[in-house]
Formats: structure tokens, C-alpha cells, sequence
């Protein structure tokens, strides 16, 4: 059972500016990084028949199914870590107005990623920004694993579950930054696992 609240998890920052549209809560807004620019962006849950359509598409592990029933993904700490959704098969981008944007493509980050998690039962679901390190959930285990960049045989750090992953790593970044959502360290810090540093 899924059991995460990302917005509870997230309750140390202040809010700034905060709103919330019909699909999303933006929260902590930090000017500093881009006019329009928020610390965090949780999504709310797409339709059901979306979710049903990724879910038979991708064959969505049962705790993904889950999650996905309380949340869309999320874009958190300024995407320093990226939780994919489910959006629609066909839909146009909004490039106008920053509060309809939408959470990354779980579908089109499975598709990029296809041949290298299929071979060992995986699938994507999240990224973090500074390298491009892929989190991928073992779709037997329900284990969370994140890869040294895109390179799918070295692994940088796992969690047991998803809730673990989040939990631990909500905590961990929040204290990256201060309660107006300012970085308080090199943005290499902000990837899990003792040596931040990508592998060359």
C-alpha cells in the first residue's frame, strides 16, 4: 500500500505564492530560479481512463497503480528529482501558461528507455535532473533501483519500496534547501547515494 503525502512530505517550505489549479499544486514559488518558477509541483491524479490506458499499456506494477491513484507524478525541488505521470496519448503542450504544465511523460521516458528496462524487467519512472540518473521500479520486487546517469548496469543507490524511495529522498533533499526553497548546496549533492558525483 501506497502511503505517501508529497504535499505533507513537503511541509517544511513556506508558502510563497503557492496556488492550486485543477490538475496541480504548485508550491513555494522561487523567483530567483525563474519568474514563474515553483520549488515544487505535485499533480493530481489524471482521469481514470488515462490511468487505466497506461496502466494496461505499461503493465504498471500495483503499487505504481497506487500511487497514481493520489498523484500525477511531481516536479520537486525544482526537478532535481522527477516523478513521471500519465498524460494523455495525444495532447498539445501549453507553452504559454506555466500553470498548465504537465508532469513529465511516464510513456515517452518508457519508450526512450524501452530495450534497456525491458531485458531486466523494469520500468522507468522518475529522473533526477543533474545527470539524468534514471529510477526505475523492478517490477517483481516493486524494488526501487537509480542508475549512474542513463547507464543501466551501474547502480548508484536502491530503496525497498516506493514509499521508502520518496520518504527518504523528500527528506533528504529538503534539507538542501531553506524554507524559502533557496539551494543550499552544489547541485551534484542533490543526486542520491554516498558519492554524488557521476561515474565517467
Amino acid at each position: 500500500m501506497v502511503s505517501i503525502d508529497l504535499l505533507a512530505a513537503l511541509g517544511k517550505f513556506r508558502n510563497i505564492s503557492d496556488r492550486e489549479t485543477d490538475h496541480a499544486y504548485f508550491k513555494t514559488k522561487v523567483p530567483s530560479v525563474a519568474p514563474e518558477a515553483y520549488l515544487n509541483i505535485v499533480y493530481k491524479p489524471a482521469a481514470p481512463d488515462i490511468r487505466a490506458e497506461l496502466e494496461k499499456e505499461l503493465q504498471l506494477p500495483s503499487s505504481l497503480v497506487e500511487f497514481y491513484q493520489q498523484w500525477n507524478g511531481a516536479r520537486l525541488f525544482v526537478t532535481a528529482l522527477s516523478i513521471y505521470g500519465c498524460i494523455p496519448r495525444n495532447y498539445l503542450i501549453c507553452r504559454t501558461d506555466p500553470f498548465r504544465l504537465l508532469p513529465f511523460n511516464l510513456r515517452e521516458l518508457n519508450r526512450e528507455c524501452g530495450w534497456q528496462a525491458a531485458k531486466r524487467n523494469l520500468i522507468c519512472i522518475g529522473t533526477y535532473s543533474y545527470d539524468g540518473s534514471i529510477v526505475c521500479m523492478r517490477r517483481k520486487s516493486q524494488e526501487i533501483v537509480c542508475y549512474f546517469g542513463e547507464q543501466f548496469g551501474e547502480e548508484r543507490q536502491s530503496w525497498s519500496n516506493l514509499d521508502e524511495w520518496l520518504g527518504e529522498e523528500i527528506s533528504r533533499l529538503s534539507i538542501c534547501f531553506d524554507e524559502n526553497g533557496n539551494r543550499l548546496v552544489p547541485k551534484e549533492n542533490l543526486l542520491p547515494g554516498p558519492d554524488p558525483s557521476p561515474v565517467n
